[in-house]
């Protein structure tokens, strides 16, 4: 029975490449199982030569809301080489578990549920999410809560490039280091990442929150017009280059350019930062607070 049900989701998946026909022969099936539904990927794998990774994950995450019964599922990704987007559009009150490599997206515009991997992913876990959760142990390529607008996503490994890219809401947590561009033209919601970050912090940011416990390599603020920036550790790189508003605040040292061609906002460093150095480049801040080691700096800066 359970290879007659995997025959009959490749036949509905091969013949019909609209998913509102997907949905109309679905609703024919009836109730499918953990075996049928990696049964139907390994059909997949073997049968077919090329497939788009985004439209099988749609059509596993329509399988589950239409005919699974269950509330946890364990995925066999590689059957299909891990070429599937698990839980593409995914609205189901259930648990996905997946162990192994996923080539990309993870949970891309997903409404709920919660998908757990243990595994590595080439890129945008949770993309466009709008809820649920997402938990991977591993690695994320880049794109980890791009133009995410709801839900969480935690990432317990390190991330290479592009956290929050255009992020509207919900919560990125990344619990190791991301190599570079992190909250960069973020509208809101919350970014924590509690290692370092390579640079490239909050550019054309306009709202939300991007925490970092550890040091960053270069760049934080440029361009910055809302929100919020805390880093724990040291900046390398300069700090709220033509920035026009939000706040920036570094608990440690800043070794490079501070509020260069800024015109409004915060900036508050706890630590240490050449300061005699930068009122030449400086003396045209207008709307701007500067708080370096204790000192505070309002309006224009003057020799």
């Amino acid at each position: 029975m359970a290879k007659n049900v995997a025959d009959k989701l490749f036949e509905i998946w091969s013949n019909n490449g609209i998913p509102l026909s997907w949905a109309e022969e679905l609703d024919k099936v009836g109730e499918v199982t953990q075996e049928d539904v990696n049964g139907f990927l390994r059909l997949v794998g073997e049968r077919e030569k090329e497939w788009i990774d985004h439209m099988l994950g749609k059509f596993v995450s329509l399988v589950l809301e239409m005919c699974y019964k269950g509330r946890f599922i364990e995925l066999d990704v590689g059957l299909v080489d891990g070429k599937i987007c698990v839980g593409e559009g995914l609205d189901w009150e259930g648990d996905i578990y997946v162990r192994g490599d996923v080539r990309t997206n993870v949970g891309y515009g997903m409404k709920k549920g919660v998908i757990i991997i243990e595994g590595d992913v080439g890129g945008y876990v949770g993309a466009s999410m709008k809820g649920g959760f997402v938990y991977a142990i591993g690695n994320v390529s880049k794109g980890a809560g791009a133009w995410m607008k709801g839900g969480v996503i935690y990432v317990d490994g390190n991330i290479k490039e592009d956290v929050g890219y255009y992020m509207e809401g919900g919560k990125v947590f990344v619990n190791g280091n991301v190599g570079e561009h992190v909250g960069n033209h973020m509208k809101g919601g919350i970014i924590i990442v509690q290692g370092n970050v390579g640079g490239y912090i909050g550019f054309w940011m306009e709202g939300g929150n991007v925490i970092v416990y550890g040091d960053v390599n270069d760049g934080v603020g440029w361009w910055m017009k809302g929100g919020m920036i805390v880093v724990n550790g040291n900046v390398a790189g300069s700090v709220s280059v033509s920035m026009t508003n939000g706040t920036i605040v570094i608990n440690g040292n800043v070794d490079s350019g501070i509020c260069i061609d800024t015109t409004g906002g915060n900036v508050i460093i706890n630590g240490k930062a050449n300061i005699s150095d930068q009122l030449t480049l400086m003396w045209n801040l207008q709307d701007v607070v500067v708080a370096c080691d204790g000192i505070w700096y309002f309006s224009r800066w003057s020799e």
